[in-house]
């Protein structure tokens, strides 16, 4: 996902990952992230099939153009940023599979 402070997001991420106790796979996909100084808890990658990974978490954080979370059976957090992903965030909350956060710098 599109990010302004890519390194202020991976920080928030990996806190909220150690406050709930949770591993956390980070996809750098078309954003800047650095591999430096992850926790042993949080694991990056440039890309990794949404339909493999989701069936193996138990949330799912995301921009919302994906089916990949509902089809895994998990619920979603969306943060929109583009296009129709406020959309399906939208959606995904409003079946009760996921709660849609502000878009993302907006």
């Amino acid at each position: 996902m599109s990010s302004r402070d890519a390194e202020a997001t991976t920080r928030l991420v990996l806190a909220a990952a150690e406050q709930s106790r949770q591993r956390v796979v980070l996809l750098a996909g078309w954003g800047v992230m650095a591999d430096a100084d992850l926790p042993d808890s949080a694991f990056l990658t440039d890309a990794v099939p949404h339909s493999w990974l989701f069936p193996r978490c138990s949330l799912a954080v995301h921009h919302g153009g994906t089916g990949a979370a509902v089809r895994a059976s998990i619920p979603s957090v969306v943060v929109p940023f583009a296009a129709d992903q406020p959309f399906w965030g939208w959606l995904l909350a409003s079946k009760g599979v996921g709660a849609c956060c502000a878009p993302a710098g907006g």
